[in-house]
């Protein structure tokens, strides 16, 4: 193998771990947010505001780890090696087919990953379609927009070059 054979897997595996990074970023924004809305923090000194951040941000952590979008990216490797290599017959473009197929799988593995993690000892048992259906209840519009960050990044890092090389190699083909 030449260094330049190795270089577009690399990009292309460099791309994947930075975007699920960003997407993983917008999930703990969006959950801090949701926590954030639902506390109340009003009428509190900032010390007490200050405490009850640290104690909400490693509750973050620790949901994203334990909660199931951290586990998202092993399954989903699989599946989105087969949607990369399935674009270049694809017939739209790669801001719209990458946003769509990170959304979709995303939402799809999210909420099954999440439905299957352990829960805590104070949720009741719950059937696997249940807790499947509480996944998309609670977390499906986030798991829908982090797969778009994660879809929108990753074209934008790796394949946004693609449709140009190909019209400048058909242009020259046909000219």
């Amino acid at each position: 193998m030449t260094p330049r054979s190795v270089w577009p897997s690399l990009k292309r595996s460099l791309g994947y771990v930075v975007s699920a990074f960003f997407a993983s970023l917008f999930y703990v924004a969006w959950i801090f947010c949701e926590l954030l809305r639902s506390s109340s923090l009003t009428g509190l000194t900032s010390r007490d505001a200050q405490e009850q951040f640290i104690e909400m941000f490693s509750a973050l952590i620790l949901f994203l780890l334990f909660g199931g979008f951290g586990l998202v990216f092993l399954p989903l490797i699989l599946p989105w090696t087969v949607a990369v290599s399935a674009f270049p017959k694809a017939r739209c473009s790669g801001k719209l087919y990458f946003t769509m197929v990170g959304a979709v799988l995303i939402f799809v593995i999210g909420c099954l990953i999440s439905s299957i993690m352990p829960k805590p000892l104070f949720i009741e048992d719950q059937t696997f379609f249940e807790g499947l259906l509480v996944a998309v209840k609670r977390e499906g519009i986030c798991f829908v927009l982090a797969g778009s960050v994660f879809g929108a990044s990753y074209w934008f890092l790796c394949e946004r070059h693609v449709i140009a090389a190909r019209k400048t190699t058909s242009a020259s083909v046909a000219g």
